[in-house]
């Protein structure tokens, strides 16, 4: 309990290919400042000054799912169906597969009458809540193995659940 333990540790580089599924994050500094301005309109319950900073943070960056994906929601609270169905659309086409940018995508066009693509967007959103589930499963079964002290299979848990899906980030941690 007192005392000082000193070891000393070789640090190996990473392995980038764990990234290869993420959307990419933006890397203009204005585009997150937008977003981080609009996510607080958004907050407020001011959406139309949120609309305007994540339409700025696109005029940035307009490969920024992250702005697609909240505009859609704000459309679609508005009752914006066309809109909401559009930048989620956008947003998927980006690379989001975040629950509430398919749930937006689901509900515009479901909500608009457009009964085909609202069967389409409810199996991806269901395909997509699925293998969530089951990430979360192979991330807790990581959790358990590397408690145990089996490393190895934690590694491998732990990439299985990040290949399920990539926006669990707490699995590249593991």
């Amino acid at each position: 309990l007192q005392g000082t333990a000193r070891q000393t540790f070789t640090i190996q580089p990473g392995d980038d290919s764990a990234e290869v599924n993420m959307p990419p994050a933006s890397e203009s500094n204005e585009a997150i400042q937008a977003f981080n301005l609009g996510v607080q309109a958004y907050q407020a319950k001011d959406f139309a000054s949120a609309l305007v900073h994540f339409n700025k943070a696109l005029s940035f960056d307009d490969q920024m799912h992250q702005a697609w994906g909240a505009i859609g929601v704000i459309h679609l609270a508005e009752k914006r169906l066309p809109e909401a169905a559009d930048a989620a659309e956008k947003a998927v086409a980006l690379g989001s597969t975040s629950e509430t940018v398919l749930r937006t995508r689901w509900e515009a066009y479901r909500d608009a009458g457009m009964e085909a693509e609202a069967n389409k967007a409810l199996e991806e959103l269901q395909r997509i809540t699925q293998l969530t589930g089951e990430a979360k499963e192979q991330f807790n079964q990581g959790g358990a193995l590397s408690k145990e002290g089996n490393h190895e299979a934690a590694f491998a848990a732990f990439s299985e659940a990040h290949k399920l899906d990539p926006n669990l980030r707490p699995a590249l941690l593991g």
